[in-house]
């Protein structure tokens, strides 16, 4: 049996319907979670005994790929069939993408720390990008020149100065295995 407040956040837009939204609530818990459509808040009244979920513990959050790719195949054919897919927005997000095994070329942290800039590349002499990982700049500690990354990422042009590149907007990112 499901509560009234697990039926509304699953099937309904709380906020947009003008429905109190619980957050603050003493008796009620907040539980992150993500599915292939996007992030969801699952809210579970400490008195519904009939939709407990696994100790918070356990729970983590996931990020949806859609492809596993090189670095070597992204290029403005690749975008160009990326804007057939618009719009894009919280139903309908842009493509993830992961390579794996990247070589870090150039590490820094941007917005006082907040935020990492990367140039990355597939192997001596492949594809090299900028990267940016926003609320990321954690990792600078982490990594270095030459360091090998598994990037999640989404493609994106960069315009600045009237200059357009394609920018890697690093979704996350591990240390690689392989």
């Amino acid at each position: 049996m499901l509560c009234w407040l697990s039926v509304m956040v699953q099937f309904a837009r709380p906020r947009a319907n003008g429905w109190p939204w619980p957050e603050e609530e003493e008796s009620t818990r907040c539980y992150r979670s993500h599915s292939g459509d996007g992030w969801h808040f699952r809210f579970l009244p400490a008195q519904c005994q009939g939709c407990a979920l696994a100790d918070r513990a356990d729970l983590r959050p996931t990020l949806a790929i859609d492809a596993v790719t090189p670095l070597e195949a992204i290029n403005w054919g690749l975008v160009e069939q990326f804007a057939r897919l618009e719009p894009t927005g919280q139903e309908n997000p842009p493509p993830t993408l992961l390579a794996r095994n990247v070589g870090v070329r150039g590490v820094r942290t941007v917005g006082k720390g907040k935020h990492l800039r990367l140039v990355v590349e597939e192997g001596a002499h492949g594809s090299v990008f900028d990267a940016v990982a926003f609320q990321q700049g954690e990792w600078a500690a982490h990594l270095a020149e030459g360091s090998r990354v598994d990037l999640a990422f989404q493609v994106e042009v960069n315009e600045w100065q009237g200059n357009r590149r394609l920018q890697l907007n690093v979704q996350d990112l591990r240390p690689s295995t392989a």
